[in-house]
């Protein structure tokens, strides 16, 4: 048997037909640098390639391990996590919805919260089986594309608060998977590489910043950009020494945030200028909000709670959780999500291909940075804020934002052993 006949054997024993090619590479690099030692040693090329062939095993057998090897395998762990929060999110979301409303609740909107926990999971659920190098392939045109699209005035054509969700909707779900591709695109092009990733994420910022005048979203994903590419710088990522990038990142980043914040302290003004006032001079923690937060969290039981009045919604919804079931639960529903967390940080770890671990990192941090943004608003520590927390926060948007990860996530996990 000839190598070409072998390497077909081989590969028609695997049922993934995206993991034939790169094994059949392979195959052919190793048994091509067998058969070059056994040409040094004296024999001809013909019956070198033979006993190269030969020493490789049985082609069937070989197919066989192979296939078990190189196929696609599901997170069965996060994905049981996630099934038990989705039952869950369908009345913990509701939940967050009758205190929105003061209690005064129809049958309607009710199924509203389980509607769009549904239509999550159903979302989810398409991503996860689809092949996520996509992305890879023309990263440029996808980020182009995602920049251009925030820039149509959807508004005028779905109307005021639709097109406020679709941009939301981009920016939350969208903006780091597809910078994930920048970053892939431009990490072996080393400091420039790097600059240039820097340069599109501050394009992408200004881009959905006077696009959405969702000030708090916009920065928290800039941050996460951020992030992201200090993820991959320690990785190596960008072949360039981790001490000096790492320092060139924070002088880049450090003034960029201190340009901006000019620009809004002083040009831009109005309502986001006295945010970002407060926020500096510590203004938020005097504020209506903060100090009933406090006073629901000096009265939390460990189990059940008490019917406190507050202006109550998604924003709210893990402090909610604390003050109508108690402690216990809301500390069992974040040792829930954090579990998740680790287990989405082992399934980054893993991945051999690194679009694979860049994507995956860009989702875990998506998720995770609006988590802990979320907890540490409800404990008062942070100005109020619109942070998404997953399976509390209600809303079409806000499914769409955490099973959209959550699915391009378990897409990474599920090709792990499929993408070269």
């Amino acid at each position: 048997m000839d190598l070409s006949d072998y390497i077909t054997a081989v590969t028609a024993q695997m049922r993934c037909k995206r993991a034939r090619a790169p094994v059949a590479k392979e195959l052919a690099a190793r048994i091509e640098d067998q058969k070059r030692v056994y040409v040094e040693a004296g024999l001809d090329h013909t019956r070198a390639e033979a006993e190269a062939v030969r020493q490789m095993g049985d082609a069937k057998e070989v197919g066989r391990q192979l296939d078990r090897i190189h196929r696609p395998r599901m997170d069965v762990k996060t994905l049981t996590l996630v099934g038990i929060f989705s039952l869950s999110a369908c009345f913990l979301q509701n939940m967050v919805v009758v205190a929105q409303s003061n209690g005064e609740i129809a049958a309607g909107r009710a199924a509203f919260t389980t509607l769009s926990v549904f239509l999550g999971v159903l979302l989810m659920t398409g991503i996860l089986f689809v092949d996520y190098t996509w992305l890879e392939k023309r990263p440029l045109a996808v980020w182009i594309v995602l920049l251009l699209t925030a820039m149509v005035p959807v508004e005028r054509i779905v109307g005021r608060e639709c097109g406020a969700e679709i941009i939301q909707y981009l920016l939350l779900a969208l903006f780091l998977p597809a910078y994930a591709g920048v970053i892939c695109y431009y990490r072996k092009k080393r400091w420039l590489g790097l600059f240039l990733c820097l340069i599109w994420l501050a394009v992408g910022i200004l881009v959905f910043y006077f696009c959405s005048g969702r000030f708090f979203s916009v920065m928290t994903i800039g941050l996460t950009g951020i992030l992201l590419l200090v993820f991959c710088v320690v990785k190596g990522w960008f072949d360039i020494s981790k001490h000096p990038a790492l320092l060139a990142l924070a002088l880049m980043v450090g003034g960029g945030i201190c340009v901006f914040s000019v620009y809004i302290l002083k040009w831009r003004g109005g309502y986001q200028g006295a945010r970002l006032e407060a926020l500096w001079n510590g203004g938020w923690e005097n504020s209506y909000i903060a100090e009933e937060m406090r006073r629901i969290l000096k009265n939390l039981q460990m189990v059940g709670g008490s019917k406190i009045s507050f202006p109550w919604e998604g924003a709210s919804a893990f402090l909610l959780l604390m003050e109508k079931l108690g402690i216990a639960v809301a500390a069992l529903a974040a040792a829930g999500l954090a579990m998740m967390f680790v287990l989405m940080a082992a399934g980054v770890r893993k991945q051999k291909n690194v679009f694979g671990g860049i994507l995956g990192a860009a989702c875990l941090l998506g998720l995770l940075l609006p988590t802990i943004l979320h907890i540490l608003c409800n404990f008062a520590l942070i100005p109020y804020c619109e942070a998404v927390i997953p399976f509390l926060f209600p809303g079409w948007t806000a499914n769409a934002v955490c099973y959209t990860l959550l699915g391009l996530y378990l897409s990474v996990y599920r090709n792990t052993d499929v993408a070269a």
